[in-house]
């Protein structure tokens, strides 16, 4: 299969290679005497694989109590090494918690970004990169999972050994992939946050907005949309004659440089600059946070995305 093109007609062969097909709980029961074995989920479908031609392809929703329960087992077992893409989201699909410990894990996106935090992430992508194997788009989730389950060593034996030359298996095994087990904890239990306390913060932003507003209309003389930044342009700098720094391809800029600039010069940018800082504080966070929360929980939940950023600086989304 390495360096052709995975196409349906080669899919069939690697089918006829695996001549029976199993249960997800034969495959569980199997694995319990591995050192490692393959864990993923992919849209409404879990792949479980102890080698590549014993595994199973289960929809999430028809895991039973049971199965799931040796799952986590298994999961939680130091001993086994868990291999996956995004294994974090494979787990927090399962509602499998770390239980305050470090998964014994071998993520695949996590083993890229730690290569390099650039370019294509996907399974998909490491395969044809690493291997040189492609994948017909028009194969189905089980066709596609299938495929994955006959590659997925292969492409971790590549990663661990391309870590290990260019020194940052260290890296991914101490840091990158404990803080997997910590950010899929953060991510069940979600972030309690005070609701009368927001609401009240809330209130008191608007307050402060309302009188920001009030100050800047009477300077101006007149009413002023102080969320025009063409309005406010056109007040400050040819209707009160202040002097610009620079204009913009729809007229003057008034951002913070600029209304910062002014302080000294003319009385009413501090009411401008409260004005934006407030309504920033309110909508950005305060309103935010109580939109995002559960009604039962009071918790946000949100996604912490470990390879978004070029920076190593997580990014979030709910």
């Amino acid at each position: 299969m390495q360096g052709s093109l995975f196409d349906m007609s080669s899919f069939e062969e690697d089918e006829k290679e695996q001549t029976k097909t199993y249960t997800l709980a034969e495959v569980l029961d199997e694995i319990t005497e591995q050192k490692e074995f393959i864990v993923y989920a992919q849209d409404e479908f879990l792949l479980v694989a102890k080698d590549k031609d014993f595994y199973a392809i289960k929809e999430i929703e028809k895991i039973t109590p049971q199965e799931n329960a040796l799952l986590k087992t298994l999961v939680l077992d130091d001993k086994i090494l868990k291999i996956g893409h995004d294994l974090k989201y494979t787990f927090r699909l399962l509602e499998i918690e770390p239980e305050d410990k470090f998964l014994n894990c071998f993520d695949t996106s996590l083993a890229k970004y730690c290569l390099d935090p650039a370019g294509e992430f996907s399974l998909v992508g490491l395969l044809s990169v690493n291997l040189n194997l492609f994948i017909n788009p028009q194969a189905s989730e089980q066709e596609q999972l299938a495929f994955f389950a006959n590659h997925f060593f292969d492409l971790k034996n590549k990663l661990e050994q391309d870590l290990r030359k260019q020194n940052q298996y260290e890296v991914f095994k101490t840091m990158e992939t404990p803080l997997m087990s910590v950010l899929l904890s953060m991510e069940l239990n979600g972030i309690m946050i005070d609701r009368v306390w927001l609401k009240t913060l809330s209130i008191l932003l608007s307050k402060e907005m309302e009188q920001a507003q009030s100050q800047v209309d009477k300077i101006a003389g007149r009413q002023v949309n102080i969320n025009s930044p063409k309005q406010l342009g056109i007040l400050l700098f040819e209707d009160l004659k202040l002097p610009y720094l620079r204009k913009t391809k729809t007229g003057y800029s008034t951002d913070e440089e600029v209304l910062n600039a002014l302080v000294k010069v003319h009385p009413i940018a501090n009411p401008i600059l409260t004005y934006r800082e407030s309504a920033k504080l309110k909508s950005t966070y305060v309103e935010a946070l109580l939109n995002l929360a559960s009604d039962i929980t009071h918790r946000v939940y949100t996604n912490f995305n470990q390879t978004g950023t070029l920076t190593g600086r997580l990014s979030s989304f709910s």
